[in-house]
């Protein structure tokens, strides 16, 4: 039998190739190990004729359910499964489906909030939660820098997929790096930027200039917020964002303008006189609230809870 107190956890698939949904996946091992958890991260074509799944606790995504063991004495968390294809794929089986949550989601007024920007329908099986960043509270506050503005740097470093939607934003606000004599690099993402691991994604972010948070035109319409954001201020730098929506997150302290080009020219100015502990507290915030041991938390209350239904 199945028993969220007692079970093992298995993250299954995104390993190979290593992309967006290797970084979630990560970020949940690591939270998971340092939570003390029995974790570990498997992909298809490992051999695992030896594994015990019994009483496991999978967490995976609809894209990458190849060779995923099905059996009625585990729990299945499966992201984007819910109008997906592959979704039969759990029939008979023990399930709870996550989602992203963005701003203009609407709930069932049962909905059970289980942190912040966490929303759990029982009757539906379902948790939205918005992503964060993969460090875990500690390293966040070992990242708590003694300035808050970079100036003397010549690079903004951009960790993330580059698409058509965020063409325009970035287009913007490299143009006024490129007129300050700031070169903007890319990195990571499905646009072909080199890969980079957790430690060098906080080094680039440190080494930064200002480190911006872009998102699509349409995540910025519908609420979305990007893990950039949280990654961003989890590694030192402060929030640089123009989503509305990701700022109200904040309480209105981050540096926001829907003009980008506007937006480094306010966050330059801004940055010069920003007191450090306006820095040190979003970290704090982020430490408290967006990271993958909250999003864990919240899992394992609602696994619980659908278990003594």
């Amino acid at each position: 039998m199945f028993n969220i107190e007692t079970c093992k956890w298995v993250i299954w698939g995104a390993k190979t190739p290593y992309n967006t949904f290797g970084h979630i996946h990560e970020a949940f091992l690591r939270a998971l190990k340092h939570m003390g958890k029995d974790a570990q991260w498997l992909e298809y074509d490992e051999d695992t004729s030896k594994t015990d799944f019994s009483n496991t606790l999978f967490l995976t995504m609809n894209c990458v359910l190849r060779g995923l063991p099905q059996r009625k004495d585990c729990f299945y968390i499966c992201h984007n499964v819910f109008g997906d294809k592959n979704y039969p794929y759990f029939d008979g089986l023990k399930l709870l489906g996550t989602g992203v949550h963005i701003t203009s989601n609407i709930y069932s007024k049962d909905v059970q909030i289980l942190g912040s920007d966490i929303y759990f329908e029982p009757d539906n099986r379902s948790i939205q939660m918005r992503w964060g960043t993969d460090l875990l509270p500690h390293e966040i506050e070992a990242n708590k820098p003694t300035r808050v503005f970079n100036e003397d740097s010549l690079l903004v470093n951009y960790i993330g997929t580059v698409d058509y939607q965020k063409e325009g934003p970035m287009k913007d606000f490299i143009r006024a790096c490129h007129e300050n004599g700031r070169l903007f690099n890319t990195y990571g993402g499905f646009n072909g930027g080199p890969q980079v691991s957790i430690e060098q994604h906080v080094r680039l972010i440190q080494n930064s200039y200002m480190a911006p948070a872009f998102q699509g035109l349409d995540q910025v319409r519908t609420g979305y917020v990007s893990c950039r954001l949280f990654k961003n201020i989890s590694a030192g730098q402060f929030g640089i964002t123009h989503s509305p929506f990701a700022n109200e997150i904040f309480g209105g302290r981050l540096i926001c303008n829907t003009d980008t080009y506007r937006l480094f020219f306010e966050a330059r100015e801004r940055l010069q006189s920003t007191p450090l502990k306006e820095l040190h507290d979003l970290m704090d915030d982020v430490a408290r609230n967006h990271t993958y041991l909250n999003k864990v938390n919240a899992l394992i209350t609602a696994v619980r809870t659908l278990e003594n239904r």
